[in-house]
Formats: structure tokens, C-alpha cells, sequence
């Protein structure tokens, strides 16, 4: 163990991680990973908020990409890919280089149609951290109601590592 792990285990309990380098370790009850022993990812709080932003555009309808005697309205897919983009920019201020964090859980209801040329915003919350796990509370508006709302996960990874396990995969 490094002088940083041995120093902070007298304060954390250690969970096992699949890793032999690595472990995650909690500090008053909160998770803090370790990506490598003596190498901490950074904590992302609770609470933390990101938004993205777009104009419904041709390309963004469900008549457009699903069937074709749908109105003009937002497809699904591309509010949840907004929301999405949300989640991760809530946390890319806590992503080290050479992090991100992929998506591995949406739950999402669509409760209003949305026609082309309105401006619609997603926004993302913090509302749980496990290690590298992290949850969000995610919604869709349109300036005058909820257009969707749900929940999130997603889990960081190292770009490197999941680049060359994406290579030995395809090999």
C-alpha cells in the first residue's frame, strides 16, 4: 500500500473492487473510488447540476427516424440523449483527463410532444454517489412544461482502459 492509502485507512473502512490495484474506500460513510492505489477520483457531490440545450430540429423528429406518419414531434430517443448530456455535464467539472463516464441506466417517461422549432432544455441532479456509480434525477422542459422526466446512471471510466478493452474485443 502507498503512504496515501495506509494514511487515509486509518481513517476509511476499504470495499473490495474487482481490480487488484484498486478498492474503493469510504470516508465517513461516503463512497471515494481508487482507481489505482494512490490515485483518488475526485468526489462529486450531491447536488451537482449540468443542462443541455437544443432547437427541435427536422433531425431531431420521430417522423424523421421511426415512422413516418408520426406529426413533427421530438423523438424520444434524442430527449434522452439530451438528458444524457446533461448528466455528464453536471459531473465533467469532478472527471480527471483522461475520464468520462458512460451511461448504464435510464428510466425515462415522455409525457408531452414537442414540435419542431422550440427550444427545449434538459437538466441533470446529483442524487447519489457509489464510488464510480452516480445517479441523477433528469427532466426536459420546454420553456412552459415538463416534457419528460426520470432517472439516470452512469459509471466513470477510464478512456484508455475502455479504449483497449473496445480494441481486444473487436480483434
Amino acid at each position: 500500500m502507498t503512504a496515501v492509502v495506509k494514511a487515509v485507512a486509518r481513517f476509511a473502512s476499504f470495499d473490495g473492487c474487482r481490480s487488484p490495484d484498486a478498492a474503493v474506500v469510504r470516508v465517513a460513510g461516503r463512497p471515494l473510488a481508487v482507481h489505482r492505489i494512490g490515485r483518488f477520483m475526485r468526489t462529486v457531490p450531491i447536488g451537482a447540476k449540468g443542462a443541455f440545450s437544443l432547437v427541435v430540429r427536422p433531425d431531431h423528429l420521430a417522423n424523421r427516424f421511426k415512422d413516418a406518419t408520426l406529426p413533427p414531434v421530438l423523438a424520444t430517443p434524442i430527449m434522452i440523449m439530451m438528458m444524457e448530456n446533461a448528466a455528464l455535464n453536471a459531473i465533467k467539472p469532478y472527471l480527471d483527463a483522461g475520464e468520462s463516464a458512460v451511461g448504464t441506466r435510464v428510466d425515462v417517461i415522455h409525457r408531452a410532444a414537442t414540435p419542431e422549432g422550440v427550444a427545449v432544455v434538459a437538466s441533470a441532479e446529483v442524487t447519489r454517489t457509489d464510488g464510480k456509480r452516480i445517479e441523477f434525477r433528469i427532466e426536459a422542459t420546454d420553456g412552459t412544461r415538463t416534457i419528460g422526466s426520470g432517472t439516470h446512471e452512469r459509471s466513470v471510466v477510464n478512456l484508455a482502459a475502455l479504449s483497449e478493452r473496445l480494441k481486444n474485443r473487436t480483434a
